[in-house]
């Protein structure tokens, strides 16, 4: 059966001589992994273009029964990213997202919401005339709401600590784990729920503060996720003053 999809690159790795194996998150499945050639035709390097980090494409996947990775034929691009692919900048800040949803997105069923806000933020990236510097930042605050770990922004107070296993501010740390922040941090982090993709550029931070939300924020997600801590696309963000 042929079935047409739009989806996300995420990640393509070497399957074998012949081929490789490209994951997308997709508004019609979800997060899945196909079977794209890794030939040297032109035909086979257009389609490894096609497939850059956050590219936007759409292709017709060819289910075949008892069969967890399936070829796909007819790849296109969705929309031409002519910002995102030639600006080192924005091609980093691509390149760490892409490798944190490939971590962070669930296997299962499709979530369209999340896909249309995912979209559409690769397209404020490649467009956007401003700065891009706090992109990531944006990006991580809203899947967090689509993901259901959004920090309680209502049990916010002055002063007080915010526990990272359970998501709550309150006013003394828990018990049970070790995992909270102090007050200062806290507060920081209680500010950064204010951020979108398109205010994102307004919110003023010097390279240690940027990378200090950053931290703590992969430190959040890491709690209710898998480790974010050693990608491999951090170094590079952070080695682009980002």
């Amino acid at each position: 059966m042929a079935t047409p999809i739009h989806g996300i690159a995420l990640r393509t790795v070497r399957h074998n001589e012949r081929n490789d194996i490209l994951t997308l998150y997709t508004a019609e499945s979800g997060r899945m992994s196909v079977i794209v050639s890794a030939g040297t035709s032109s035909a086979s390097r257009r389609r490894r273009a096609l497939t850059m980090p956050l590219s936007l494409v759409e292709c017709v996947v060819m289910d075949r029964p008892g069969r967890n990775l399936n070829p796909i034929r007819d790849l296109r691009p969705t929309l031409p990213l002519p910002g995102l692919h030639t600006d080192p900048r924005r091609m980093s800040v691509a390149m760490f997202t892409a490798e944190t949803l490939w971590h962070i997105l669930p296997e299962g069923d499709a979530d369209k919401s999340l896909w249309r806000f995912l979209a559409d933020a690769v397209t404020f990236l490649d467009a956007t005339p401003d700065s891009v510097a706090n992109f990531h930042l944006a990006l991580l605050m809203g899947i967090g709401h689509y993901l259901g770990i959004a920090p309680d922004t209502a049990s916010y107070r002055p002063g007080r600590i915010f526990d990272m296993a359970g998501g709550r501010f309150l006013d003394t740390p828990p018990t049970a784990h070790g995992h909270w922040l102090e007050a200062g941090d806290a507060a920081a982090l209680h500010s950064l729920q204010r951020i979108t993709l398109t205010n994102s550029h307004l919110f003023e931070m010097t390279r240690a503060e940027r990378q200090r939300a950053l931290d703590l924020t992969l430190q959040y997600y890491s709690m209710h996720y898998a480790p974010l801590g050693r990608m491999r696309s951090l170094d590079i963000l952070r080695h682009l003053a980002f």
